[in-house]
Parts: structure tokens; sequence; C-alpha cells
């Protein structure tokens, strides 16, 4: 398959190698590892001839904010080519959920242009259905889990724990607040990733009257994914309703994840331990039992890795090679060229 990416990366009419060490290598960019394709950087693409892009199978674009009119633009260029078109979401634009944000018709726009539309969740199919034509395909495809997450080489099991809970705090609508209380009920110390600055740290240790807080920046993934996996819990109180990475990294270090009811990725891989985010009783309530119950404890934990194999290579790919081949023979029937 010839692979092409577009997004805001700044890289250019070349390929992407991500280092583990250093990066994220589950962010949508490891696409490119994949599948061995090249990158396109939006803002370049509007001064160029974009001709060539149709000689590619498959050109996924990433739903950046800022790029939605590109997105339209490009796939219609496509349209009557053999080249598919997909649109990834970004974390960045949620679900596009319009009575957050208020009404943006391009985002429909773009939905419609596209041959597939990768789903930002996985059970919302009937939404993003019900905006599209019927020849756009709407399929959840998420970048896959390393190939050390799902060998297992980052689980440690729960002997093998400290007594902390890794509170994350990122861009997305985290609370980690939420997180240091219902760590503090178990008795847990708080090693805190991107929680702030030292003065916003300090202000967490008032409010939440917790003494043992350690902060430290951005972590590259393995170094986050070692940090994890020595915490004996993980709390993970977010409005984030979509395919949720730290539930994913949680499962597969061996970690369990106390989080959202609202997220399908939680009721995927942790489902006994979804709740409310704003019941501090509850997940102290569940954090507890874990700790006391040893047994329990594995039990989810080894639950939790099986499940998490639904994001592995091979089921990922196969997710995409599917939608792919499926949205070619539906472009070549329409161009009256399908085979018998």
């Amino acid at each position: 398959m010839k692979f092409a990416l577009i997004s805001t990366h700044g890289i250019h009419k070349a390929r992407v190698k991500l280092d583990c060490n250093t990066g994220d290598c589950t962010s949508f960019i490891n696409w490119l590892d994949i599948w061995s394709g090249f990158h396109f950087n939006y803002t370049e693409l509007r001064k160029e001839d974009i001709s060539y892009l149709k000689d590619f199978d498959v050109v996924m674009m990433s739903g950046h904010l800022n790029h939605i009119s590109d997105i339209i633009n490009i796939a219609k260029f496509l349209k009557d080519s053999n080249t598919v078109s997909m649109f990834y979401p970004e974390g960045s634009v949620q679900l596009y959920d319009n009575s957050i944000r208020g009404f943006h018709r391009e985002y429909y726009d773009a939905w419609k242009a596209c041959d597939i539309i990768s789903m930002a969740e996985e059970d919302k199919a009937s939404y993003y259905k019900s905006f599209v034509e019927p020849e756009t395909l709407v399929r959840f495809i998420h970048v896959p889990i390393s190939r050390e997450m799902e060998a297992g080489s980052w689980f440690k099991n729960r002997r093998l724990k400290s007594p902390v809970s890794l509170v994350y705090g990122d861009n997305n609508p985290n609370h980690p607040l939420v997180a240091v209380a219902a760590s503090k009920r178990c008795g847990l110390e708080v090693f805190a990733v991107e929680c702030g600055e030292k003065e916003t740290i300090e202000q967490i240790k008032e409010v939440t009257g917790h003494p043992k807080i350690t902060a430290t920046s951005k972590l590259s993934q393995n170094t986050f994914l070692h940090n994890l996996g020595r915490s004996i819990i993980h709390f993970y109180p977010t409005e984030w309703h979509g395919t949720a990475r730290e539930v994913i990294a949680c499962a597969a270090v061996g970690t369990p994840c106390i989080g959202s009811n609202q997220s399908h990725t939680q009721m995927r891989l942790f489902p006994e331990l979804a709740c409310n985010i704003y019941d501090v009783d509850r997940m102290a309530e569940l954090g507890t039992r874990l700790l006391m119950d040893a047994d329990y404890y594995q039990l989810i934990a080894n639950r939790a890795f099986e499940r998490v194999q639904f994001y592995n290579l091979a089921n990922t790919k196969k997710r995409f090679t599917d939608a792919w081949e499926e949205a070619k023979e539906k472009k070549l029937a329409k161009q009256g060229l399908a085979t018998a």
C-alpha cells in the first residue's frame, strides 16, 4: 500500500520515524512507520500542484481545527481518482460535537467529502452516519499499540509496583485534582506528570491537603510507560470520550485504571472500574478494594491485558485494510469499473 499522511507536522514530502525513547509512538504520526508512508504538511501543500497525491492508495488527513477547509478541498480533488481519502480525528477537536463548540458546518462537510471517516469514538457510528452520504464509510481505525506493549514487555505484576498513583494532566479535559483527592483517600503518594509548574503543584497540595506529590514535565512514551507500570493504581477522571490512550497504556502495563463510565475505552478495558468521574467516594472505594485484594487486582490487570489486544498491530491493520478495500470497491463501482 502506498500511504500518505497529511497533518501540521513540520516535515514535508518525507518519511518520519519516531523514537519511543524520546517521543510518542502511539501518536497518529506512527501510521507512517506502520505503512512506510510519506508525510505532507497542510501549509506546504497549499503552495503546490497536489496531483501527485493521486499516486497514493490512501491519503489520511489529520482533522486539525485549522485545516478543515484543506481536508475538504483535498478530498474533493481525490474523489474521482482511485485514491481513498480518510478523515482521521485529532484529540484537540474532541468529538466534533457542535453542542460544545457551537455549530461548525465545515466539520460535516469534511466528513461528507472523505471516503472514510475514522471515528474518534468506537461506539458512535450512528452519530457519524447521520451526517454523511451512504458511500462514505464510518469505521473505527485507531493507531495500534506498540509492539512492546502488545507483547507484554511493559507489563508488571502487582508485587513489583509501588504505593504510588501517577496523575496525568496533559491537554485533554482531565481533572488532576480529583485524581489527587482519590489517591489521598487510598493512602497513595502522587507522581504528577504535566500538571503544571511548581506554583501550580504547590496549589494542588494546598487544595487537596496531599503532602506527598512529586512532579515532572512531559515524558517520552517509554519513560511514561515505565512510571505508569510502577504505579499501583491509576485514576483517570476525564471528560474525554474519545479513544483514551492513557487507559490503553494502563492495560498494557498491568496497572488498573479507575475512570469514566462514559468512556468507551474504559468500558472495553476496565469496565469493573468505571464510575462517575466526580464521585471520589466511589473511586476511593474501588481503589481500596484493589489494594486490599491482591487476587482481584491481578484478575483485573490480566483481563485488561487480554482485552487490549483489540488495539494490537494485526487487528488494527486489518480494520484499516478492510476499510480501504471496501472504500476502493465503492469508488470503482461508482466509476463503473468494478469487476464482476
